[in-house]
């Protein structure tokens, strides 16, 4: 979770994308993943409670994540 804003925007440098459209994709690449592979996990019978976990963890660590994201953007 750490590394995707940082690459996001080194891909943003790279295809010279406007000050705007970095900063969306940077923030988006910060943002905790979706709720939706438990329900893939529930559905094949996978580890679903991992997957829970793992899913709650990561928004935990977007709480962090995120506004760091925003602070290192702004400078």
């Amino acid at each position: 979770m750490g590394l995707h804003p940082v690459v996001a925007g080194l891909q943003a440098d790279f295809y010279h994308f406007t000050l705007l459209q970095r900063e969306v994709l940077v923030l988006e690449a910060a943002m905790p993943s979706a709720i939706l592979g438990v329900v893939f996990a529930t559905r094949y019978r996978c580890a679903a409670p991992l997957n829970a976990a793992l899913v709650f963890a990561n928004i935990l660590i977007s709480l962090v994540a995120v506004p760091l994201t925003f602070w290192l953007l702004s400078r």
